[in-house]
Order: structure tokens, then C-alpha cells, then sequence
């Protein structure tokens, strides 16, 4: 019974697509009409008038829907649709874009002047000897200090090492040195650059003091490197004082002795000089290699 009901509705549904021609097949029309509404609300569950679309229709006034649709937030890395905007970016604060290197456009005019300052009251820089490797066992957050031209080139005595220690720490001073200058307006000597912590889990900062404009035969005389040495030493200690907290101790080859040829007494005599200000500090030491 049920199976003929059902062929019965198959073939009321296939008229359903065609216009009536005879009056016998218009009788037939309106029977299987009939029949099919009918078993459509039978089979059909009873629809709930209750829900209400998201959307306000037009003319619906203040009637708000009952189950609002939920808008999902947008996933981080995940394609967002037109009508959403992307998530912004995150930047990780860490030492290497907080500051890559700290230089003369960092200290203001009249650094150097102490306020009601007296000489014979002012404290000397106080130098400690060690013999060894100054790259040897180097604590975090220690300042290696190095004399430099002001060209960027590391390219030989204990520049070298540098450059071979701390690649990263090299490019950042070359570019300082000769892209971010120019040979009509190169680095002043007598000025300092610090380089913050950039190779590796090395955190080392690296003092470049501008002593001498060329290097090899074209580097500068003597006493011209010597009063050099005086304000690029000054300039370090200020430089070295803006992120003090971060800094653990000095170390210092024997500035000056190697490449550019100067004695490092007549260095030393000029360091000592050197009248220190309050938040300055007070030690370097000095390393030198074993014989």
C-alpha cells in the first residue's frame, strides 16, 4: 500500500512540471496538487515561526533578533575574509632593535660640562692590568673596546679579531662608517661608537674609538691620535653611562699600540688625564697577550 502510495506521488510530482492540456489531465493536476501539499506537511517538520533572521528586514523597526549570528574573530595567520581587516603584527621588543649602536648624535651640546664642578674633586680613570685573551670567558653585558679609523675597515692587528669575532657587530660599523657617511663628510675622529649586543648569545657591546681617520700609511700622526684618544675616551664613558644598567665591566686592548704605532705610555699618560663625571665609570682593564 505505502509503495504504491509513494509511485503514485512520484508521478504527481513529474506532472507537477507540466501545464495541463485536456480536462482529464487538469482533473489529474489539481488531485496530485492536493496530495503532494499534504504529504509535504506530513513529511516536513512544523516550521518555527519563532526564529528571526540576524539581519533587520526592511520596515522591521526596533525588533531585534532573538539568537543574533556570532561573527568569529579573526585567526592569527589565517586568510581573513573582505570585510574583516587583519590582525595586527606583533614586534618583538628585544635588545638588537632597541638600539643598534649609540654614537656622537646621541650626546647633547655641553656634555662634557659638570655644573659647579671642581678639578682637583673630580675622580681619575683608574686602569687594571691582565694578561690573557680579552675575547676569553668575556662576562655578559661587558664592553670590548678596540681604536679604530674612521673608514670602517677591520682588516688588520687585533681589528681583525674583531671583525672575525663579531661579524654582525663588523657590518652595522661599516655601514655607520661608510654609507652612512660619505668621504665628503666622513665619521669625526675623536668621537665613539657603541655597538650593542648583534652575534649570536654573545652579548657583548664593542667601543670603536675613532683615533685616526686613515689607517697603514695614511693613518694620523702621533700626537694627533693622542688628543683623539682623550675625547673618543670621554665620549665612550658618556656613551657607556646611557645604558649603564646593562653594562657588567670594560675591557680594553692597549689602544693605539699596534697598527697605528703609538706607545702605549704616552696612551696611558693621556687616559689618566681624563677627568671623570659623576654617573661615569670608574674602571677599565686592560688586557694584553701573554708573551
Amino acid at each position: 500500500m505505502l509503495h504504491t502510495q509513494y509511485l503514485l506521488l512520484e508521478l504527481c510530482r513529474l506532472s507537477l512540471t507540466l501545464p495541463p492540456r485536456s480536462p482529464a489531465q487538469r482533473l489529474r493536476y489539481t488531485t496530485c496538487h492536493y496530495r503532494h501539499e499534504q504529504r509535504t506537511t506530513v513529511m516536513s517538520p512544523q516550521r518555527d515561526t519563532s526564529i528571526r533572521s540576524y539581519f533587520k528586514p526592511t520596515g522591521a523597526g526596533d525588533i531585534k533578533a532573538k539568537n543574533p549570528v556570532t561573527v568569529p574573530e579573526a585567526i592569527p595567520g589565517k586568510r581573513t575574509t573582505s570585510g574583516t581587516p587583519p590582525p595586527p603584527k606583533k614586534f618583538k621588543t628585544t635588545t638588537e632593535n632597541k638600539h643598534q649602536h649609540l654614537d656622537y648624535t646621541h650626546v647633547t651640546s655641553g656634555w662634557l660640562d659638570v655644573p659647579g664642578r671642581q678639578d682637583a674633586d673630580q675622580k681619575s680613570l683608574q686602569l687594571t692590568y691582565h694578561k690573557g685573551d680579552m675575547f676569553a670567558d668575556v662576562p655578559p653585558g661587558t664592553v670590548l673596546v678596540h681604536a679604530c679609523n674612521t673608514q670602517g675597515h677591520w682588516g688588520a692587528g687585533i681589528a681583525k679579531a674583531f671583525k672575525q669575532q663579531y661579524p654582525k657587530a663588523y657590518t652595522d660599523h661599516h655601514n655607520f662608517c661608510a654609507k652612512d657617511h660619505t668621504k665628503s663628510n666622513p665619521v669625526s675622529t675623536g668621537t665613539t661608537q657603541l655597538l650593542a649586543p648583534r652575534d649570536g648569545d654573545k652579548q657583548h657591546w664593542i667601543g670603536c674609538v675613532f683615533t685616526s681617520a686613515g689607517y697603514g700609511k695614511g693613518k694620523d700622526k702621533p700626537d694627533q691620535i693622542i688628543r683623539n684618544t682623550v675625547n673618543s675616551m670621554q665620549m665612550l664613558l658618556e656613551l657607556v653611562s646611557q645604558v649603564d644598567g646593562e653594562i657588567s665591566e670594560i675591557r680594553m686592548c692597549k689602544i693605539n699600540s699596534g697598527k697605528f704605532g703609538v706607545p702605549w705610555e704616552k696612551t696611558e699618560a693621556a687616559i689618566h688625564v681624563i677627568k671623570l663625571k659623576p654617573e661615569w665609570r670608574t674602571k677599565i682593564g686592560v688586557w694584553e697577550p701573554e708573551e
